[in-house]
């Protein structure tokens, strides 16, 4: 290698790229030189700030807090930017000795560790920040939609140029947007992906992780054992990076929790609509993880928040699903009152007075009368399904849950509700593949001895004998389970 090629490479630990665009025509298998590693990733569209927070702490923005670039300030009530005060989870970096670099990066304004600047220009002003140990970048540019092929070209080559210039020994992290190989945007229920550059590691990731997942690779990277309540991956390409050391406990941060609700009394009684429109996209990148994790508490509270805010179809559904999922039915019944004194013709009125009471005939007649792929809000097709079965109208309900798999918008409570259509149907087979991994671990324990019911009909011995097992530890006494056993362990 020439002496003026080696003194161009440059050696941080790792360097990290978020947008919430796109930055390369498909899946590459080699990014400036490099051999690059893909994997979709678990999470509902979010914007670039919540991303890169999630990457840099490992947890969900449900935990971290930091949901935008700016936040409503609960004392002023007047928009400023994110501060590190603000964040309610430490970052890799915290309390370590690494120099920390970033440009555009959100959350670090009161951070003595970190050198943030504020560029248009990013990847003119990341050469500089190259002598750190850990870089950051975000390209708040990138908008997802106004993205063009010709800007993604353009993109790739900058981020190839930038990548040729690190040592092999520099990780990147790049979190993106989804592009198909000709640069135009992929509309996917997993939008984004995440792009590894490990050593000249070629190992794939088999299961589709979260996006917290990519924030524990981040602090493994870094040289950082993952704390914990911050999962740590088990790829392969990342077993050289595993700390001996046991895992520590994370740092509570002394921050304040801010009064979400003042905030919204205040704004919405004021009319101040920077600040609507702020915390609007705040709960509604909040209600979108909730739902994706099924976070039913966290749903509950952003919907009300959201209802508080706008007062859109949208919000009231999600919160009506929130407590119809908790079994809140007094709440429930009061969200439902409200929701048809709103919106008394929606379709999703119909299907929320549905979830409180089925008059039989009334209902099947309004049911058949609903298209659900026509449903705008799709998060409310499963619910569809789960009341055309319980009405009678199994072919309507089976198609509408498929639907809402496909879709991506399917809960726990939808897959078990046409696993045991199948089950009731002898499709055992079709059972199990709809109820993936529902009922596998501890939770709801109909779920549990309905997944054991469908293992004993296929006759799989190993796994009838793991759920029998798993159900007996939480009731001694369950009859299906101790039948199970009594079969399969003769």
């Amino acid at each position: 290698m020439k002496q003026s090629e080696m003194v161009e490479k440059r050696h941080p630990r790792l360097v990290m790229i978020v947008t919430d665009g796109p930055v390369m025509a498909g899946a590459p298998s080699v990014l400036g030189g490099r051999t690059a590693i893909h994997t979709s990733v678990a999470s509902p569209p979010l914007p670039p700030a919540a991303i890169a927070v999630s990457v840099a702490t490992g947890v969900s923005p449900m935990l971290h807090g930091i949901l935008t670039r700016g936040t409503v300030d609960s004392k002023t009530y007047q928009i400023r930017e994110s501060e590190r005060r603000d964040r309610r989870a430490q970052a890799f970096w915290d309390d370590t000795d690494l120099v920390v670099k970033t440009i555009n990066w959100p959350a670090v304004e009161g951070d003595a560790q970190v050198q943030n600047i504020q560029s248009s220009e990013e990847f003119l002003e990341l050469p500089a920040c190259l002598d750190a140990d850990i870089v950051g970048v975000v390209l708040p540019r990138l908008a997802r939609k106004s993205s063009s092929k010709e800007l993604v070209v353009e993109t790739q080559i900058q981020l190839e140029q930038i990548i040729s210039k690190l040592d092999i020994q520099t990780s990147v992290i790049i979190v993106h947007r989804r592009a198909h190989d000709d640069a135009t945007l992929l509309e996917s229920i997993r939008p984004y992906a995440s792009t590894f550059l490990v050593d000249d590691n070629e190992s794939q990731i088999q299961k589709i992780p979260y996006l917290e997942l990519v924030g524990g690779a981040a602090h493994l990277l870094a040289g950082v054992g993952c704390p914990a309540g911050v999962k740590q991956p088990t790829w392969s390409f990342l077993e050289s990076y595993v700390p001996d050391e046991p895992r520590s406990f994370p740092q509570i941060p002394s921050t304040e929790d801010t009064d979400w609700s003042d905030v919204i009394a205040h704004v919405v009684s004021n009319k101040y609509e920077p600040g609507i429109t702020l915390l609007t996209q705040r709960f509604v990148s909040l209600i979108s993880t909730a739902f994706k994790k099924e976070s039913w508490e966290e749903m509950e509270y952003s919907g009300a928040s959201l209802i508080e805010l706008r007062g859109s179809p949208f919000d009231y559904w999600m919160l009506v699903l929130a407590l119809d999922q908790q079994g809140k039915l007094e709440a429930l019944q009061s969200i439902v009152e409200q929701l048809e004194k709103t919106y008394p013709q929606k379709t999703i009125t119909t299907i929320a007075k549905g979830l409180i009471q089925l008059d039989h005939d009334k209902s099947v007649e309004q049911l058949q009368e609903i298209e659900f792929s026509k449903i705008g809000i799709y998060h409310a097709i499963g619910a569809y399904g789960r009341l055309c079965l319980k009405s009678g109208l199994p072919k309507q309900g089976e198609a509408s849950l498929l639907h809402a798999i496909r879709q991506g918008v399917a809960t726990s409570a939808d897959r078990a509700q046409l696993a045991n259509y199948y089950h009731e149907q002898k499709s055992n087979e079709e059972a199990l593949r709809v109820l993936r991994t529902v009922g596998l671990q501890r939770g709801e324990l109909s779920w549990q001895v309905l997944r054991l019911k469908i293992l004993v009909a296929l006759g799989l011995e190993v796994e009838v004998i793991q759920q029998a097992n798993q159900v007996l530890s939480q009731d001694s006494t369950h009859s299906t389970a101790l039948s199970a056993l009594e079969k399969f362990s003769s």
